[in-house]
């Protein structure tokens, strides 16, 4: 069922709570509880809608200012997602470009790697630049664990990249606050995230 099936009773419950969670949000002072419970309960028999009842809390909790603050607020938040968007578009459409040049090049590079095995060539000269072929090698493991312990017994930890995994660190921090490693660094800082309406 959506919020516009609802009744107006329901529609003002929603309110209410609407109204504890901005109680919360500004340190103002109000009436009393049973007075806000007075006033809302009188406003019941009145058929507002539940965007006229955000209005009317806003007003209750930040002031007269507080309409063009949000609506402020809200142009902001407009602005976020829209950018978040088109930047999100604009990764895409990179990546897709990307691969699709990146596909093209492996293309002609077979194209000069079946030339150099079929004259067994390892250079090769050209008005337009040199072709080199020579031998590539990627090393991977299917057995982590046997890696690590190869690594401790060998003690080889430059076999691996100097990087810290950022979500397995904060999990062993907090599980092991007593225990920090010798030279470990950290920085931490709010950062804002925006999810669009649950009705858009």
């Amino acid at each position: 069922m959506s919020w516009s099936e609802l009744t107006p009773v329901a529609l003002n419950v929603r309110a209410y709570f609407t109204y504890l969670l901005l109680l919360r949000l500004t340190t103002r002072r109000f009436n009393t509880l049973a007075q806000d419970m007075a006033r809302i309960t009188k406003l019941f028999t009145q058929r507002w809608s539940y965007f006229v009842w955000v209005q009317f809390l806003v007003l209750k909790c930040f002031g007269e200012g507080g309409t063009s603050k949000m609506l402020e607020i809200e142009k902001y938040v407009a602005a976020y997602r829209k950018i978040r968007d088109v930047i999100k578009e604009k990764e895409l459409q990179y990546k897709q470009d990307v691969e699709d040049l990146k596909e093209q090049q492996d293309m002609i590079s077979n194209k000069l790697l079946e030339f150099c095995n079929a004259e067994n060539l390892d250079s090769v000269k050209t008005q337009e630049g040199t072709i080199s072929r020579r031998v590539s090698t990627r090393y991977w493991t299917s057995d982590w664990e046997q890696m690590h312990q190869f690594i401790k017994d060998n003690d080889a930890m430059h076999l691996l990249e100097p990087r810290i995994q950022q979500t397995n660190m904060k999990q062993f921090i907090e599980e092991n606050p007593d225990k920090l490693p010798i030279g470990l660094q950290s920085n931490s800082e709010y950062k804002i995230s925006v999810r669009k309406p649950y009705n858009k």
